[in-house]
């Protein structure tokens, strides 16, 4: 979060009590602020920064959490390596890097990382804290920044829920790569944060029903969206949110495909009211929008019904339902399935990876150099069951992805790939344990 409270950590030294020249309350005193970073810039791998002697990591979309620090002046880098090699400074990448940024006693440093790879816009924003007995009631102090990169500047809308936006006043209005004061706001349920392309007045963000916390103090960074309608949309990191995580973005629908990973030659996938119609072993069918929310989703085979289940339709992305079949009644022939989020960033020097399990086998999944085995290898997966993993990064490189049993005491199978930066892969393991590849939209 971003308020601050002010931490005095005092230091004793055995024996200084009989000192009495000592005084507890003033020697040996730390003053302290913090320090939090905030990944804006959309097509960034996962970045390291070194600040002083601290390594913090942060994903785009998100935020590391607020760290402290001892009020002094600090060097800093922020860096990514292409290397499995986490600490091997001959392939480290320097994305940008500065000096004496100064953290201020009981103040929060905030480092937006924003811009592109190759053009990179450091921002460092400091903020004084206050205790929040020292707040008034009934208000928060938020601020704003923005690096969409389709939209030159965006004006910010925050208001009671479902009041009418053109009788409102922007609460702030943003160029591209820049960020806001504090702002005093009432705090309470049922407010609604809206953004707007600031040219045209077109709703580009609503956040729906939102809680702004009594006396908090938080950062909403407006950033690109990767999801359905993706030009004509922001997504918007809320630093009080939960660890990776962003506002979803209630103005957009959602998108689904359907894929038959089933031992049928043929299923029917009807998905709310929504039908992928007649999908052919191991297809995969066109995204189609479906409803947002918990819907129903019926598989048939030939009229005869395989599966009634439920599924979860999630607003503003793309997501894949994978259809497989259930063997543990093998006299009455059905299907099991289970949906994940796709991913589809463009990410320079990594590709996007996402393993799909649909065995009723617990598995351990290995990437390894072409031809090395899972000796003294770590698991990119362990112990993982029926279900879909989320999107992660891998370096672009070619590599073996090998599929092994429970403890890693047998292979099953393995599939030799050459990941291309920038690219989305999702490897499906189905229920006859065969390994399948599915790249893309």
């Amino acid at each position: 979060m971003l308020f601050l409270t002010s931490i005095t950590v005092l230091l004793y030294l055995s024996g200084c009590g009989s000192d009495p020249g000592f005084n507890e309350d003033t020697d040996f005193v730390v003053d302290e602020g913090s320090a939090q970073f905030v990944n804006l810039m959309a097509d960034s791998p996962n970045l390291t920064i070194l600040h002083g002697l601290t390594r913090s990591s942060v994903q785009f979309p998100f935020t590391s959490p607020v760290e402290l620090r001892a009020a002094d002046d600090y060097d800093w880098k922020i860096i990514y390596f292409n290397t499995v090699e986490e600490f091997d400074s001959d392939n480290e990448i320097i994305v940008a890097e500065g000096e004496d940024q100064v953290v201020q006693k009981d103040a929060l440093s905030s480092f937006l990382i924003m811009g592109s790879l190759n053009e990179p816009n450091i921002q460092i924003v400091n903020h004084e804290g206050k205790l929040p007995s020292d707040r008034p009631d009934g208000e928060a102090m938020l601020w704003f920044a923005s690096n969409s990169s389709n939209f030159d500047m965006v004006s910010i809308f925050l208001s009671a829920l479902n009041e009418d936006l053109s009788s409102l006043t922007p609460l702030a209005t943003l160029n591209r790569g820049t960020f806001s004061d504090l702002i005093a706001v009432a705090s309470g349920t049922e407010r609604q944060l809206r953004i707007t392309e600031t040219a045209s007045g077109k709703l580009i963000f609503d956040s729906g029903s939102i809680e702004i916390p009594d006396k908090s103090n938080e950062l909403f960074a407006i950033v690109d969206d990767f999801g359905p309608n993706q030009e004509e949309h922001v997504n918007v990191i809320r630093t009080l949110s939960a660890s990776r995580s962003i506002i979803p973005d209630i103005n957009q629908p959602a998108f689904a495909r359907a894929g038959n990973f089933s031992d049928f030659e043929q299923v029917s996938v009807v998905l709310g009211d929504t039908g992928f119609g007649e999908i052919n072993f191991q297809d995969v069918s066109d995204y189609r929008e479906i409803m947002s929310g918990e819907i129903n989703l019926d598989i048939n085979d030939n009229e005869a019904s395989l599966e009634e289940s439920s599924q979860t339709g999630v607003k503003g992305n793309f997501q894949s339902l994978f259809v497989f079949s259930d063997k543990s009644d093998l006299d009455k022939p059905a299907t099991r399935s289970l949906s994940t989020l796709d991913d589809f960033r463009p990410v320079i020097d990594r590709a996007l990876f996402k393993f799909v399990n649909g065995s009723d086998q617990t598995l351990d999944l290995y990437a390894v150099e072409p031809g090395d085995d899972i000796k003294d290898q770590n698991p990119l997966l362990n112990d993982f069951g029926f279900g879909g993993s989320g999107t992660t990064e891998v370096l672009a490189r070619p590599a073996d992805l090998i599929v092994a049993n429970e403890d890693s005491s047998e292979t099953l199978t393995l599939l030799s790939l050459d990941f291309i930066a920038g690219k989305s892969y999702t490897v499906i393991y189905d229920s006859s344990g065969n390994l399948i590849l599915q790249l893309g939209q």
